[in-house]
């Protein structure tokens, strides 16, 4: 039975360690060159543009051509969701060196993840939100709370688009002008 062959097929794409650097890069949501994207994930830009063309094919990645140059991006949260939920199950990270030390502070500290804060910052910053009654959990996503809309409109945020389908993701009040906002105000 191929039930579960498309589930595979996206596996095999994510799965790989070039196409999973490559994934990552632009899970902050920008939209990056084959040329950038290539020295992230260490390899030839040749061997990154097949990369890219897979995940491209795949759905992973969408394309868009500015004169010369062809920038990748990834087309939906949800692809950087199949990432995150992956990234729970991976063993820890062997460190070989200070650098990769350092990279790994600063990833589990804060982090964008395509539309959201992540890292030990996003997640005490949920938290406090939670515990201040700004927010309550919904399913796996959170609700925004009249007493979290009256707090935020009063730091000057827009939450016009907080409650996109009912729904709101602590890192909606966390991108931009919106973060140095609530970083001052805590």
């Amino acid at each position: 039975m191929d039930a579960y062959k498309n589930i595979s097929s996206i596996a095999e794409l994510i799965g790989d360690p070039v196409r999973t650097a490559i994934l990552i890069a632009l899970s902050n949501g920008n939209a990056l060159p084959a040329g950038e994207l290539a020295y992230i994930a260490k390899v030839k830009p040749q061997t990154a543009s097949v990369h890219l063309s897979k995940l491209v094919n795949g759905g992973l990645l969408t394309v868009e051509t500015q004169g010369r140059h062809r920038y990748y991006r990834i087309p939906t949260n949800d692809v950087v969701r199949v990432i995150e939920a992956m990234a729970v199950l991976t063993p820890k990270i062997q460190i070989r060196s200070l650098r990769e030390s350092d990279e790994l502070k600063v990833l589990r500290y804060a982090r964008t993840c395509y539309d959201h804060l992540a890292g030990r910052l996003g997640v005490e910053l949920t938290r406090v939100f939670e515990e201040e009654g700004y927010i309550e959990p919904l399913d796996q996503d959170y609700n925004i709370t009249s007493k979290g809309i009256r707090k935020f409109e009063n730091l000057g945020i827009d939450t016009k688009n907080f409650n996109r389908n009912d729904d709101f993701f602590p890192g909606d009040a966390l991108t931009g002008q919106n973060a140095n906002t609530i970083y001052q105000e805590h």
